[in-house]
């Protein structure tokens, strides 16, 4: 089913950033439990560069060893929905928890798998690139 709640922007972007944060620093404390010492969690989407526009969700990108990639997946999918709108690969899966405020969404891929590409390091790295909004 669509969620349309999903599709427009944040009235206050930094309050969506803030709770954006704030999950992820939760979600990231479980995930530690359960992934192989080797995978990495990080925050990615909108509200995770300042100064750009967001609908105020959660975007997490969990990045493992290929040989990990089953094993995770498999773990994932008993933690989270998967993401039906979203492909699946053998090197990468969406999953999501609309039971999460904000709504909380996660990929998986495997490490320098070709969906193992992501702008936001770029964008935080050069705070001009973007351009706030009118």
């Amino acid at each position: 089913m669509a969620r349309h709640d999903l599709f427009g922007l944040a009235l206050d972007a930094d309050a969506a950033r803030r709770a954006a944060e704030a999950l992820f620093e939760t979600v990231k404390r479980e995930l530690d439990s359960v992934l192989p010492t080797c995978a990495e969690a990080l925050h990615i989407g909108a509200t995770s560069i300042p100064g750009c526009l967001t609908k105020g969700d959660l975007d997490i990108v969990v990045r493992v060893e290929r040989a990990d990639f089953s094993g995770v997946k498999r773990c994932f999918s008993t933690l989270f929905s998967p993401n039906v709108g979203s492909t699946c690969t053998d090197d990468f899966a969406a999953f999501e928890d609309d039971r999460r405020t904000p709504h909380l969404g996660i990929q998986l891929t495997a490490k320098v798998a070709a969906k193992d590409v992501f702008v936001g390091r770029i964008l935080r790295a050069r705070p001009s690139s973007v351009r706030p909004s009118k």
